[in-house]
């Protein structure tokens, strides 16, 4: 199976799990809950452009 359809299925099931209101709540959530989850995008971000 090619390389570009597994990131093309991966790409499609985390948009389709992802709950996009959760944006919107960044200010109502614990700020320990905020840092887990901003830290982690970072991190995701820094090892997939390194």
């Amino acid at each position: 199976m090619p390389m570009a359809a597994l990131v093309a299925v991966m790409i499609m099931v985390s948009i389709g799990t992802f709950r996009w209101a959760s944006i919107r709540d960044i200010a109502k959530i614990p700020r320990t809950e905020t840092a887990v989850m901003l830290t982690t995008r970072r991190v995701t971000i820094v090892t997939r452009y390194c």
